[in-house]
């Protein structure tokens, strides 16, 4: 079963997306904020980390940067997940380590694909 990391404040943004992995056979380990996030990576072993921008307290690209420079960590395939459609948040999220960037609203089969080709 393949693991995946999910790190979205949004309550109903998170049941959706936790609602249509786990039914497509992903076992999902959510958290709502950045608190313990490399904790939570070491405790779950995802293949794949989804993160928001936005995150109360901290956001998704200072999560990305501390994964990145964790070197049992850093192999870890991560997508940065946001509403902000500018060229320059896009950027700056490839720039500091995501390995795609999907702009909200998304579709299913959009994340599925991202995830699929990235979680090996």
């Amino acid at each position: 079963m393949k693991r995946v990391l999910l790190v979205e404040d949004n309550y109903a943004s998170a049941l959706l997306i936790c609602d249509y992995l786990l039914g497509i056979g992903w076992l999902v380990t959510h958290a709502a904020d950045g608190d313990g996030f490399l904790d939570k990576v070491r405790a779950c072993e995802p293949q794949i980390i989804v993160l928001d921008w936005l995150l109360p307290a901290t956001n998704g690209l200072e999560l990305l940067q501390a994964l990145r420079q964790e070197p049992e960590l850093r192999h870890i395939p991560a997508v940065v997940i946001s509403a902000a459609a500018t060229r320059r948040q896009r950027e700056q999220a490839l720039a500091a380590g995501a390995n795609d960037y999907l702009l909200k609203p998304f579709s299913f089969e959009k994340l599925t694909s991202v995830l699929e080709q990235l979680a090996l």
